[in-house]
């Protein structure tokens, strides 16, 4: 979208006015991320951490590259590093509440809520998580395919009548012992 190239522009530029800054490099970084190129955010986080060894934006992003490639041990100590240099972060804050379960998850949450402006795009985003965190519960949610592994799925034709057709869907056994229609 529009923002997103801006955000881009503003991060090359400010990574060719002042490459030897943690603060262009992380940028830099959060602009390779976003655009799927993991091994030069890994690389612009990494030279952000050479620049400035403290720097939480660089840790947390170089938490969000550990995270896609399976470190998820790795990502959670960068993560808890990057919360501890800048716990009044909400985006470090939102980081760490995805790490807690249940009332502390949603508390935590809530704490990262207050931080931020009531009226942004970013709190009215935030709200809407929390309330999804809430419904949601201790249940568990999870995909129906793995991004790791190839998966078939038989789709049926649903008919309204003997030739009418209705639409497309699958049938999916809940809990081992129900199986439903899905549209």
């Amino acid at each position: 979208d529009h923002r997103s190239q801006e955000a881009y522009a503003a991060a090359e530029e400010a990574l060719r006015k002042n490459p030897q800054t943690a603060g262009s490099q992380t940028a830099a970084g959060l602009a390779a991320y976003r655009r799927g190129d993991f091994v030069k955010a890994h690389e612009h986080f990494s030279l952000a951490l050479r620049l400035d060894a403290g720097h939480a934006g660089a840790l947390l992003g170089l938490a969000y590259v550990d995270s896609v490639v399976s470190q998820f041990k790795t990502a959670r100590d960068l993560l808890a590093a990057a919360y501890s240099r800048s716990p009044g972060d909400p985006e470090l804050m939102v980081a760490r509440a995805r790490t807690l379960k249940g009332a502390d998850r949603v508390a935590a949450l809530q704490e990262a809520l207050s931080a931020l402006d009531p009226d942004s795009e970013d709190a009215h985003h935030l709200r809407a998580y929390i309330a999804n965190v809430r419904a949601i519960g201790e249940r568990k949610s999870g995909r129906l395919a793995s991004p790791y592994e190839a998966s078939r799925i038989k789709l049926i034709q649903l008919l309204d009548g003997p030739t009418k057709l209705r639409g497309i869907g699958m049938r999916v056994q809940l809990n081992q012992r129900q199986t439903v229609t899905l549209l």
